[in-house]
């Protein structure tokens, strides 16, 4: 099963910081992700399949100090190994 959403990437120093907003109303929150280098960041985003033309796009955004956002569709999986969801608070 596939999950979409939108990922936005905000760097931080020498780190990225990536949060991921699920596309379904009733979806639960997920924390963020702290990606160490950019590196581990091209890796993660190739491996979700996102293109060439995109992966420049973001790259561009992020070295000019701007908040790069883009929509992501995955299997449902692979978005909680890296976005756990938030426990809801009562």
């Amino acid at each position: 099963m596939t999950e979409g959403g939108m990922l936005s990437i905000l760097q931080h120093g020498t780190t990225y910081q990536l949060r991921y907003a699920s596309s379904n109303q009733h979806g639960m929150d997920h924390k963020p992700y702290l990606c160490p280098t950019e590196d581990i960041l091209l890796a993660l985003l190739q491996h979700w399949g996102l293109d060439a033309w995109s992966m420049q796009q973001t790259q561009a955004e992020l070295r000019h100090g701007r908040l790069a956002v883009l929509p992501l569709v995955c299997r449902r999986g692979q978005m909680h190994v890296y976005f756990p969801p938030t426990l809801p608070t009562s």
